[in-house]
């Protein structure tokens, strides 16, 4: 990424204000002011301005869990209010893999490294994806046995999933697939309203000790389970 692009995604500057901010807030590149906006940061070179370190160019890795509260949209577009990357405010940025809808909460992966969001997001992959729901009003069991042999929405029929009941007006559900709102669509689709919707497992990531609107490194093994996962 060039200096220029680098202060104007950074500090929110429209393309005639980057030189001007260039000089008026003495920006620098390890400690050399008055470098070539067309400079290329490279790897461990350190962008000052007005005298504090604002960021260490690296191509390091990073592999976050974040506990969603209901209310974020899993967005980087800063026009989009309660926006994901507003609300974790990383020094680095990073994108979601898949998404959580607004309503929901739960369990998500964000990172800058394209290969997992590819990895994971690939139909062929099937990395499991299992949530804790609320309904409106009571399950059956001709409710849970239909809802495990697959619902027609969106012009298709979803793939066969496991549902298990865990309450009067509560299940937990098991996916390998993630359309649009996947899960309220089916549960419409039997007259049933979603209380509650939260994710709460990611293939073998669970956290049950992660707070809302909490979150933190994965693990190794995590990290590898989801960049080698092949079932």
């Amino acid at each position: 990424m060039r200096l220029y692009q680098f202060l104007k995604d950074r500090f929110y500057l429209c393309k005639n204000e980057v030189e001007s901010f260039n000089i008026e807030h003495n920006v620098k590149v390890n400690g050399i002011p008055g470098k070539w906006l067309s400079y290329i940061l490279k790897p461990n070179d350190i962008v000052e301005v007005d005298g504090q370190v604002v960021e260490v160019i690296t191509k390091k890795k990073i592999y976050l869990l974040l506990n969603k509260p209901v209310g974020i949209t899993c967005t980087n577009d800063r026009k989009v209010s309660n926006n994901i990357r507003d609300f974790l405010n990383y020094p680095i940025r990073i994108f979601t893999v898949g998404r959580l809808d607004k309503d929901s909460c739960g369990l998500i992966v964000l990172t800058n490294d394209g290969q997992m969001f590819n990895k994971v997001l690939d139909k062929n992959t099937h990395v499991e994806k299992e949530y804790l729901l609320i309904v409106d009003h009571p399950i059956n069991d001709v409710f849970i046995n239909l809802m495990s042999k697959g619902v027609p929405i969106l012009g298709k029929v979803t793939k066969p999933c496991i549902v298990k009941a865990v309450g009067l007006c509560s299940f937990k559900i098991i996916l390998k697939e993630g359309m649009n709102r996947q899960i309220r669509r089916m549960c419409k689709y039997f007259g049933y309203k979603v209380l509650h919707l939260e994710r709460i497992r990611i293939g073998n990531i669970v956290d049950s000790d992660l707070e809302v609107g909490k979150y933190r490194e994965l693990r190794s093994e995590e990290v590898d389970y989801l960049l080698n996962n092949e079932n």
